[in-house]
């Protein structure tokens, strides 16, 4: 099973910036969705480090967001939402992202700061980064030369997923445009072989 995410953050390094949202989608192997979470967060403290930078590029307005979940209450609802009826105790997710290293990061920084026990009780070792495998298929054929080095919305949307580059971004249409981007893909290499094949 993936779980596809995508994280809002106030930074580029979670040592000194914060986590502000976190978007996830549980996946079935062959890509169907499951159920999806979008839960946004702040420091225990209430007192955010960022970038201003970063909040102009994402376009979070820290003063009026709403629902917004410490990290402690977060890391809760988080995992009660992973371990949940789909879920066989023997089974764990692999996590799927664009530049999927990076949101780990932030979450492992913060909302599962000292609880190895508890991320390893729920994801793979290895990951399904998406942002890669679009690098891949485009230098194989599978994706369009020209999608190469492209960040993810413009491949998202090069490939028929709407996307209003104006909009402020959003951690859960995030995670579906790279959700969709990877099912895309998929569909692409299975024709791609089948055509070689045939």
């Amino acid at each position: 099973m993936y779980l596809f995410l995508d994280t809002e953050t106030g930074g580029l390094d979670p040592k000194e910036t914060d986590l502000l949202s976190v978007g996830c989608i549980k996946v079935r192997e062959d890509f169907t969705r499951i159920d999806r979470l979008s839960i946004n967060v702040a420091p225990d403290s209430g007192i955010y480090r960022v970038n201003p930078q970063a909040l102009q590029i994402n376009g979070i307005d820290l003063a009026h967001r709403l629902d917004v979940h410490p990290y402690n209450n977060a890391s809760s609802v988080l995992w009660e939402w992973l371990d949940s009826l789909e879920f066989s105790s023997l089974e764990k997710y692999t996590i799927a992202g664009w530049n999927v290293n990076f949101d780990i990061g932030f979450l492992k920084a913060q909302l599962f700061a000292n609880q190895d026990a508890v991320w390893n009780s729920l994801f793979q070792f290895q990951v399904y980064d998406v942002q890669s495998v679009v690098q891949y298929a485009t230098s194989v054929g599978i994706l369009a030369k020209n999608l190469q080095g492209r960040g993810m919305h413009t491949v998202a949307q090069a490939l028929g997923f709407p996307i209003d580059k104006h909009e402020p971004h959003d951690v859960l249409r995030d995670t579906e445009a790279t959700l969709f981007i990877a099912n895309t893909v998929y569909q692409q290499a299975a024709f791609f072989k089948n055509r070689k094949e045939g």
